[in-house]
């Protein structure tokens, strides 16, 4: 991930290709990429040449991803429109939960609201708005 020369540099999504995600993607047996959350992602050619190849460490496992065929990182805006992509979207998410935003962050097992827990008023906002979510669930 941080060495320049690789092709997966600062790419978010890498994992282990022993013990990376399991239960929060996959969504039927058996474990195969066709069954995960990943089923979307078309492999690139390279990502494929290490799939299938059983001498490198990335054979066969599921969840591998690169740049140029698996996840990508965007700033949406609360109707869905995106606002920046790749790391312009990783900073524009820390300034605006320095201004005092809330972020809900995707991840592989549902949503994380982020926020800046130094900062007492956004910190009331997702409270108030966590308990008005409570009350439209029951």
């Amino acid at each position: 991930m941080f060495e320049p020369d690789n092709r997966r540099f600062h790419y978010p999504f890498i994992n282990c290709s022993n013990c990376g995600p399991r239960f929060s993607i996959i969504e039927s047996l058996p474990y195969d990429s066709p069954n995960t959350s990943m089923k979307k992602f078309e492999m690139c050619d390279k990502y494929k040449a290490e799939y299938e190849n059983p001498l490198d460490r990335r054979f066969h496992a599921q969840p591998i991803a690169c740049p140029e065929c698996g996840p990508k990182v965007q700033l949406l805006n609360h109707y869905g429109k995106i606002i920046c992509e790749k790391e312009n979207a990783i900073s524009e998410s820390v300034q605006k939960i320095k201004e005092g935003k809330i972020i809900a962050l995707k991840g592989l097992g549902g949503f994380q609201l982020i926020v800046n827990a130094g900062n007492d008023d956004a910190v009331k906002i997702l409270r108030h708005r966590s308990i008005g979510m409570k009350s439209h669930l029951h």
